[in-house]
């Protein structure tokens, strides 16, 4: 399993926080926003490398939670799935599909972000057809302005500073799964 590593990681954190803060404004998460994510160094990623790939296994085995919850609660603010697709590069690219619907195992979702170097010719807001197998994470925001799922986000946030974190504006639940 590809696990992002270096400069990259740290864009994928400020991409994924992105969204959320853009989807809380109502914005469109495609248009493009300043985000100082905290600098980390490769060693970093490295150390939470067994993290992340627990992290990713805990998300997919938790997909019928997530989806429960986002189907049925109508406290649900908004939400999302982060999925691997195949990139140019040797490496995964990791991207966020909001406006999910299921239809038995046909997942699908629409691109929450303009991906960057995806092999398909695929662009923000297109429909994109997916596989539990490549779920890498999921969020949903509830009624009282905190998330659930993000288990990615919170290995590669772990080492930011309260400041760093409360300037994000994403507040989490302590537990990711309800």
């Amino acid at each position: 399993m590809d696990v992002i590593v270096g400069v990259f990681g740290a864009l994928v954190v400020a991409n994924a926080l992105l969204v959320l803060i853009r989807w809380r404004q109502g914005e469109s998460a495609s248009e493009h926003v300043q985000f100082d994510a905290p600098e980390r160094d490769d060693m970093t990623f490295v150390q939470h490398k067994e993290d992340m790939r627990s992290a990713i296994a805990k998300a997919k085995s938790t997909m019928d939670v997530f989806w429960n919850a986002y189907e049925s609660q109508p406290d649900i603010i908004e939400g999302g799935v982060k999925i691997g697709l195949s990139s140019n590069s040797s490496e995964l690219e990791h991207v966020w599909l909001s406006d999910l619907s299921r239809d038995g195992r046909v997942w699908r979702g629409n691109l929450a972000v303009d991906p960057n170097d995806i092999v398909d010719d695929l662009a923000f807001g297109d429909v994109v057809e997916f596989a539990i197998d490549q779920v890498t994470d999921w969020f949903y925001e509830d009624a009282d302005g905190r998330c659930r799922g993000h288990f990615t986000t919170r290995i590669l946030i772990a080492d930011w500073t309260d400041e760093q974190k409360e300037a994000s504006g994403v507040l989490f639940h302590e537990d990711p799964i309800p």
